[in-house]
This record gives C-alpha cells, sequence and structure tokens, in this order.
C-alpha cells in the first residue's frame, strides 16, 4: 500500500475512534439505528441534553457518518451507513472480552498492571 494512502486511511480510522469516543455521539448514532429522527427527538431518546446533539451532529455530519434529509420545516438525521454502528459494537465486545479476561486472571491470583507506552504487563504471582 503507498504511503499516502496508508496515512489518508490512519486519518479516517482516526475520525472514527474521535466519533464513538464520545458517549454522546455513541448513543445518537445507536438511536439512529431505529430510523431517522429531528433533532428535538434525539435527546428525549438517548438522555442528552438540547444544545448538545447539535454540535454533536454537525461534527458527525461534517465527518460523513450522518446524513440529513429535509421533510418541509423538518430535518431529520439518519446514520449514512450502518456498519459504523456495527463496528463500533464489534471493537465493544473486544474490550468486554478483553476485561473479562483479565477478571479471570486477576481471580487466579494473576497480578495486571501497566507497563511502557500504555502496554499492559502480566505476570502471575
Amino acid at each position: 500500500m503507498n504511503t499516502n494512502l496508508h496515512r489518508q486511511r490512519c486519518e479516517l480510522i482516526s475520525e472514527f475512534f474521535c466519533i464513538f469516543s464520545n458517549a454522546a455521539r455513541r448513543r445518537i448514532c445507536c438511536g439512529l439505528t431505529n430510523g431517522p429522527r429531528t433533532v428535538s427527538l434525539i435527546p428525549r431518546e438517548v438522555g442528552i441534553t438540547l444544545p448538545n446533539p447539535s454540535h454533536h451532529l454537525r461534527l458527525m455530519r461534517q465527518l460523513g457518518v450522518v446524513e440529513t434529509t429535509r421533510a418541509g420545516r423538518h430535518v431529520y438525521y439518519h446514520l449514512a451507513d450502518a456498519r459504523y454502528v456495527q463496528a463500533a459494537d464489534l471493537i465493544g465486545r473486544v474490550i468486554a472480552e478483553r476485561q473479562s479476561k483479565q477478571q479471570r486472571h486477576r481471580k487466579q491470583g494473576w497480578r495486571i498492571f501497566p507497563a511502557q507506552a500504555g502496554k499492559r504487563k502480566i505476570s502471575a504471582t
């Protein structure tokens, strides 16, 4: 893979994680899996306050995660691609499995402690 293409792909992946690193944006995406919603419906359905959805939706729209459709005076937001949520769910399952494995190790007497550069070091006691 050429270097420029690789760099662009890495930047796109970073943008993806930027979107899903925020719990409110993650909840908005999950709420939109049930179909298009107006900005006024989103806060009630996903449990966030009103000024925040507009800010989050604007960012999500700029990054291509959501798209809009106008119907009269209303603007409806919908997911640009359901695979965004599927990818975030996959990452969530990987993290949950890792945490479960760490808990099993702790129960077996293993000590898990942070090592250099954010890596984990596991040792048996």
